[in-house]
């Protein structure tokens, strides 16, 4: 960007986020509003939403050509729906004229002076099936359904409207390490390949390897852009960052549980592996929570809701999670549905020992947007460890742990990020 749009972007990011711009948010910017493809490697907490969704809200308010909408699409109906709430939320508080928002774009009449249409696009609320919001906020199955003419929320007799939505647009891949590498990802690569000439793409992910990275430049010559150690430490949110992590050979226990959370009396966030266990969990400290002063607020989150539970417990859950959080004592107990890029912060972190069926470390100690003081590794009861220790070879070595004696334990070893 030339100088004076540069500060006219940085003016504008600091109006919307309430935040400057980070170094590498105005080269992603830069690269957008020159209509390339950027393959974007950052942590979490780095504000990597802001990074795409601010060139393009920005590029609007400037009146500049290119792409005409923005097509964000994640792997979880959750992560759409927060995104597409905070997003709205961002906007109507901002109080800008230029950016009134409307919801439902059905039907739009396509007039100079229409509102921003931000839209939401998943299985439970089709508010946009033909795409045809400015921002639209989508579910992966509902990108490539759409995509290869088949779209799972549209009858087949207008199939290909979706599919002629993607042209022209800037489509944003979160969380591609989340992808099914034999299905989603295969299909979303297929597409990205054809598309290319089309359309802008926007690939984002925390954790995907450098050889991963450098393959996905050279196949859609896009610009990469890793965050630098160096540049990791000077945000905000990672500059003075350090976890404790603590092995604890032996199963979690609802004791453990109010004893970890009565040693910090702040936020305490439990992962168990299945959701009989956090069910049953979740019963005994409510059980036990009236012999407990004060009384902590008992939350639970899993993937057998339905859509109207599911809905009010993460409500609840922002209140004392998220990242406007104005409430404290309470204690939420969950599975791994949490561990794909779900904003939280807590001041502790449980998390048991992943069965055999996964071979990696458990995501919630590996860089997702849980952020914790203090993290323990429990193990599973001595049958399930057994079979368990088999899933701890190379893999978890060379991805930073390695697999502890079941008679030993960690001593606390602080790692500074």
């Amino acid at each position: 960007m030339y100088r004076a749009a540069t500060e006219r972007y940085r003016q504008f990011f600091q109006r919307l986020t309430g935040n400057p711009p980070y170094l590498y948010q105005e080269q992603v910017a830069e690269e957008l509003i020159r209509a390339r493809s950027v393959v974007l490697r950052a942590p979490t907490g780095s504000g990597k939403t802001w990074a795409t969704v601010a060139p393009f809200l920005f590029k609007r308010v400037e009146k500049q050509g290119g792409v005409d909408r923005l097509i964000y699409a994640l792997p979880l109906r959750s992560l759409a729906s927060s995104l597409h709430q905070s997003t709205i939320g961002r906007l109507r508080k901002l109080a800008d004229p230029a950016m009134s928002v409307c919801t439902a774009a059905r039907n739009r009449r396509y007039s100079p002076d229409d509102p921003l249409y931000i839209t939401l696009q998943m299985g439970g609320q089709q508010d946009d099936p033909f795409f045809e919001g400015d921002v639209i906020f989508t579910t992966i199955d509902q990108l490539l359904s759409s995509y290869l003419f088949a779209p799972v929320s549209l009858p087949e007799r207008v199939g290909n409207i979706g599919a002629g939505a993607l042209i022209g647009s800037l489509i944003v891949f979160d969380e591609i390490h989340l992808l099914d590498p034999t299905r989603s990802l295969t299909t979303s690569i297929e597409m990205l390949d054809r598309l290319k000439t089309l359309a802008q793409f926007v690939l984002m992910t925390a954790t995907m390897p450098d050889g991963v990275l450098h393959w996905f430049e050279g196949k859609l010559g896009a610009q990469g852009k890793t965050l630098s150690s160096d540049e990791v430490l000077k945000l905000p949110s990672h500059a003075t960052k350090q976890r404790t992590f603590t092995w604890v050979p032996r199963p979690l226990t609802a004791d453990d549980i109010f004893r970890h959370h009565r040693d910090h009396s702040g936020r305490t966030i439990t992962i168990v592996n299945t959701v009989g266990r956090a069910q049953a969990l979740f019963r005994e400290l409510r059980s036990k929570a009236k012999e407990v002063f004060p009384t902590p607020e008992i939350l639970l989150l899993h993937s057998r809701f339905y859509p109207e539970d599911r809905q009010y417990w993460e409500s609840q859950l922002d209140g004392y999670f998220g990242p406007n959080a104005s409430r404290s004592n309470a204690i939420l107990i969950s599975t791994q549905v949490i561990e794909a890029g779900v904003d939280i912060s807590g001041d502790v972190l449980l998390t048991e020992l992943r069965s055999a069926a996964s071979s990696s470390v458990p995501d919630a100690l590996l860089g997702t947007k849980i952020l914790v003081t203090s993290a323990s590794l429990w193990s599973l009861s001595s049958q399930q460890m057994a079979v368990a220790s088999s899933s701890w070879g190379p893999t978890a070595i060379n991805r930073g742990l390695s697999m502890p004696p079941a008679a030993s334990s960690l001593a606390r070893k602080k790692i500074r990020r």
